[in-house]
């Protein structure tokens, strides 16, 4: 009902991840972190992780991208 609503988007994102739907997973965590407002590192490092995964490459960029410069003190994600 909240397109803004983040929450609601990255939840659906974990169903297809539980049910290792990656690529329908996807999508949803796009939308919950450059649409919504999931634009956190809990956001962005799943959708890294799952663009990353299945080697989409444009799309893990972006994630770890802005995941970088939420949280430039993690080294991990460099």
């Amino acid at each position: 009902l909240r397109k803004h609503y983040g929450k609601a988007y990255f939840n659906y994102g974990k169903m297809y991840l539980q049910q290792e739907k990656l690529e329908e997973a996807l999508p949803y965590f796009k939308k919950a972190c450059l649409d919504a407002d999931m634009d956190n590192e809990a956001g962005f490092k799943v959708y890294a992780q799952v663009a990353y995964k299945l080697k989409n490459w444009e799309e893990a960029t972006i994630a770890f991208t802005r995941l970088c410069t939420l949280c430039p003190h993690m080294t991990e994600y460099k």
